[in-house]
């Protein structure tokens, strides 16, 4: 797997009992709503939200994607960096929502899929996949006269906790803009 965002192989073994694969899927979801969390608190820093966030971390809630969430921090940090220049961490907040872009993906699997029997080897156990409406995740394999879908994506918990462990590792990147995106607004502090 050249990049940690990327879906990994499908496992050759899934998890022996459902509720292991229910829990990793908890715990990487959880993961994904702590980073979100200190990210609206970001915003909230940039937008220049002082002690008072709740309207900002509202404002931040209120937009549907994270995609859509992640643009609205990229343009209230533009203007934020128009009047605070500082390129180290501006590229360190570029970067941090390139990365999160990216996970953002894996993150909806996670949300969206099912616990079934390892479709590639129902007899090894359970995994995470994609429910068979989902278009995107199933492609139509085999002739026209054959109703075939291969998912392209099978988690099993070990999967999944390498994402959680991803997803947590964003929330540091995050507390570390927080605190010099805050001081500039109040100097006081600093």
């Amino acid at each position: 797997m050249p990049n940690p965002w990327d879906v990994p192989p499908f496992p050759t073994e899934g998890d022996k009992l459902q509720d292991t694969t229910f829990a990793s899927v908890g715990r990487a979801l959880t993961a994904w709503e702590g980073f979100e969390v200190q990210l609206a608190n970001l915003f909230a820093a940039i937008c220049g939200a002082g002690d008072d966030t709740l309207s900002a971390v509202r404002a931040y809630g209120s937009v549907i994607s994270f995609k859509g969430r992640s643009a609205m921090v990229k343009a209230a940090a533009v203007a934020y960096f128009h009047r605070f220049p500082n390129d180290k961490l501006a590229a360190a907040l570029t970067s941090l929502l390139n990365d999160a872009n990216k996970f953002s993906a894996r993150r909806n699997e996670v949300a969206h899929g099912v616990v079934l029997f390892l479709r590639s080897a129902p007899d090894s156990g359970f995994a995470l996949q994609p429910a068979i409406y989902a278009s995107s995740k199933n492609l139509l394999v085999g002739g026209p006269q054959y109703n075939i879908l291969q998912e392209q994506y099978a988690y099993s918990s070990k999967e999944i906790e390498f994402f959680t462990g991803q997803f947590l590792a964003l929330i540091p990147r995050v507390r570390e803009l927080w605190e010099p995106i805050y001081k500039a607004r109040r100097p006081s502090l600093s």
